[in-house]
């Protein structure tokens, strides 16, 4: 075995995993706050959302979202060549906060999710291939990747989509990846902990 390969199979644990732990909080969060917002009850078996609370929610969460990407971003744990890719994902948020901002109709909210989702999936996974080789855990960056990019599929291939199921499939994603990281990042951390007292 090579010293490269060795150090693919024992990498080091992700260093900047606060972030991370926050990030997957939100996500988690704003999966709840989906789960149990109160809809409105038209019939028996039909639930809806107003356009504009879902645009709201969906706003709040990509600009918290866009926040914990800048300290990420920011952060002196993060590895060299990866900070311009974070900082990638917060300027492809920026234009989805607008296109919210603006928004009034179910389509324009899909629009919004859609590109949002495509570019935010493939700089994930360009950031997982990026730490890949120096650090155990950085395949939950090709998952949360690979889950931003099935969201924008499903949009893509639904443009009349209402304002509840965007919801619904948003707040999936961002459950499922807020999943990946919390225990991702816990992860790291118990590592952590164990490398530092092996050295002790």
């Amino acid at each position: 075995m090579t010293h490269h390969d060795s150090d693919k199979d024992t990498g080091k644990p992700l260093p900047f995993h606060g972030v991370l732990l926050w990030r997957g909080i939100l996500g988690m969060a704003f999966g709840f706050v989906m789960v149990f917002w109160p809809r409105e009850e038209l019939a028996p078996s039909l639930l809806v959302l107003p356009v504009a609370q879902v645009d709201w929610l969906l706003l709040g969460y990509l600009v918290l979202n866009a926040v914990l990407l800048i300290l990420q971003a920011r952060s002196p744990h993060l590895p060299a060549g990866c900070s311009m890719i974070v900082w990638g994902q917060v300027i492809v948020t920026l234009p989805g906060i607008l296109f919210l901002v603006v928004a009034e109709q179910a389509g324009q909210l899909v629009a919004a999710i859609s590109v949002w989702a495509l570019l935010h999936g493939l700089l994930e996974a360009w950031l997982w291939r990026t730490l890949r080789e120096r650090y155990r855990g950085a395949s939950d960056f090709l998952i949360a990747g690979g889950i931003h990019l099935f969201l924008a599929l499903v949009l893509f291939i639904n443009p009349a989509m209402q304002p509840l199921a965007i919801l619904g499939f948003t707040g999936a994603a961002a459950l499922m990846t807020g999943v990946v990281f919390v225990l991702g990042a816990i992860t790291a951390r118990k590592r952590l902990k164990a490398q530092a007292a092996a050295e002790n």
